[in-house]
């Protein structure tokens, strides 16, 4: 990661590496150690998929991410008991560990003021921006915006 940060003239503290929550990791204790090695070199770490995957809490304790990216699925749902309570506790844990939660899937105005409501302060999704191509020559000088 070092040398294609270096590579693409990226300061790690500008990276945000995404650890998927659909696959499960066996070996909590390895994955501490790699992502404090990261971490000593500045990379920060998101959850993805919170709500989706594999032992949620038992990979939000080993990792202690810095961005906790809540599932579409969950997101968008959010006005049903089930989905609201994930994201009240994401949030809680948020607060707790000082991570950021981040939602995905906001396409509309509602489903925005319903999470900020519950504390998400961050979000991806059509209503926000669409994606686009990025240019390399902004993502050399770390001014990346896709």
């Amino acid at each position: 990661m070092l040398l294609l940060a270096r590579w693409a003239e990226r300061d790690p503290e500008t990276i945000v590496l995404e650890i998927t929550e659909r696959e499960s990791i066996a070996d909590q204790q390895r994955l501490r150690l790699v992502l404090a090695s990261y971490r000593e070199h500045g990379f920060q770490f998101a959850l993805d998929d919170i709500g989706e995957g594999h032992s949620t809490l038992e990979l939000l304790a080993a990792a202690v991410p810095e961005f906790v990216k809540v599932a579409k699925s969950i997101a968008q749902n959010c006005v049903e008991r089930g989905a609201r309570a994930v994201v009240e506790a994401t949030v809680a844990y948020a607060r707790s560990s000082g991570s950021t939660v981040i939602a995905e899937g906001i396409e509309d105005e509602e489903t925005a003021d319903r999470l900020a409501a519950l504390g998400v302060t961050a979000g991806q999704g059509y209503w926000l921006g669409r994606p686009r191509e990025m240019d390399l020559g902004d993502v050399a000088q770390g001014e990346a915006t896709a």
